[in-house]
């Protein structure tokens, strides 16, 4: 079992007393559904969070002067606890709801430590795993300007634009200063320094490779491609996959590609060495032939350089690469509920909206656990309301507006 099965194990459990404390007998405690704690907190570093929990407590009689109290401590992973200031109960005869209420501010970013809550007499004690994420406003940041409402930018800076249309093209930029325009040209990935693309020429159609690592746009290789029709699917520095079509980088800088068969409804690629695969929703498929159902029955939410992030409704397993190792990280169940709006290679690998913002999820290996970082919304860098899109690379965070 890893360190996170077993911290995912510390689910919310509470006590409740079958009837009220001896020193009032007769008095029955409020109905069940009085309970309110929630199954995990995401807090932010640094941010001042406020907690508010509910349980039954005794209807229509007041207790005892003195035996209503609670108390909360923060436990670490260490198994070490820092107690925290609590409000005293509040306690509602007419319903019989008795209210705890906490605030904390914690420095530190860590998933799997948790908040431990008691309530005396014997009205509930709950244990509930705790998730603060890096306050992501300490990161670096710059702001792009970008001619196209879907930009990608390349390592080196400039910014690739696809304008889709029926004519197609890709215009390329520095700091607003146009470097290139490719006529008929789609299919357009941006991996590191690496701009693929596709262009159509009299002759047919190309696969073009260019570099952009000394600040302009130098084609390193070319090859004619018969496929066509089906959107690009995947792509990295050397590896590029669109529909049965996968093209990679030999020695010596050309180009070698094959067909391949894709496999049904596939939502996901990737590609370590020259092992290939394709993922469907509980399939998984090797580019060499041979396909089974994925572990869990679960579909990839994110790829980064080191892992890859696997999601079956609320559970996510974590895998490292290269992927043919089938190894298994960790895995964990995240605070926020809602789908990923994205993913990302070679940053964070999957980014979770929630109503104070976005929140990053990147696998720390070597400590074997989820981290997360915040981006909330309504942030002074997003001040000039074109906001399009963010990134985070090597922990700079890249905001990218619109001008047409």
């Amino acid at each position: 079992m890893t360190k996170m099965e077993s911290s995912a194990e510390l689910v919310v459990f509470a006590f409740l007393a079958l009837g009220c404390s001896p020193a009032v007998p007769r008095c029955p405690l409020g109905s069940p559904v009085l309970r309110s704690v929630p199954e995990s907190i995401l807090a932010v570093a640094g941010v001042r969070q406020e907690l508010v929990f509910t349980f039954p407590g005794p209807l229509g009689c007041e207790l005892p002067a003195g035996t209503l109290e609670a108390r909360a401590s923060l436990r670490s992973l260490d198994g070490t606890a820092n107690e925290l200031a609590i409000e005293q109960p509040q306690h509602d005869l007419v319903t019989g709801k008795v209210t705890v209420s906490l605030a904390f501010t914690s420095t530190e970013v860590t998933s799997g430590s948790s908040v431990e809550l008691s309530v005396e007499p014997n009205l509930g004690i709950a244990r509930i795993p705790l998730f603060i994420a890096h306050d992501g406003r300490e990161l670096p940041s710059v702001e792009d300007i970008s001619r196209c409402p879907s930009p990608a930018r390349t390592r080196s800076g400039l910014v690739v634009c696809e304008h889709r249309g029926a004519d197609g093209g890709v215009t390329v930029w520095n700091k607003g200063t146009l470097v290139a325009t490719l006529h008929l040209a789609q299919n357009v990935a941006v991996e590191g320094d690496v701009v693929w693309l596709e262009q159509s020429q009299d002759a047919g159609r190309v696969l073009r490779r260019f570099d952009t690592s000394d600040g302009g746009l130098v084609m390193t290789a070319s090859v004619p491609v018969t496929t066509q029709g089906v959107e690009l699917t995947y792509a990295d520095e050397v590896r590029y996959y669109r529909g049965d079509l996968f093209a990679y980088v030999v020695d010596g800088g050309g180009i070698e590609t094959f067909v391949t068969i894709p496999a049904p409804a596939t939502h996901a690629r990737l590609a370590d060495g020259l092992v290939g695969w394709q993922f469907a929703f509980g399939t998984r498929c090797r580019e060499d032939g041979g396909c089974d159902q994925l572990p869990h029955r679960a579909s990839v939410v994110g790829i980064d350089a080191d892992t890859v992030l696997f999601r079956r409704g609320r559970d996510l397993w974590a895998y490292a690469r290269p992927y043919a190792d089938d190894r298994l990280l960790g895995s964990f169940q995240p605070p926020i509920y809602n789908e990923p709006k994205a993913t990302n290679r070679g940053a964070p690998l999957a980014v979770f909206p929630e109503k104070r913002g976005n929140f990053l999820v990147q696998w720390n290996r070597d400590a074997g656990v989820p981290v997360l970082t915040w981006l909330p919304f309504g942030s002074a860098v997003w001040a000039s309301g074109q906001f399009v899109t963010f990134e985070v690379d090597a922990g700079l965070v890249r905001f990218v507006d619109y001008r047409r």
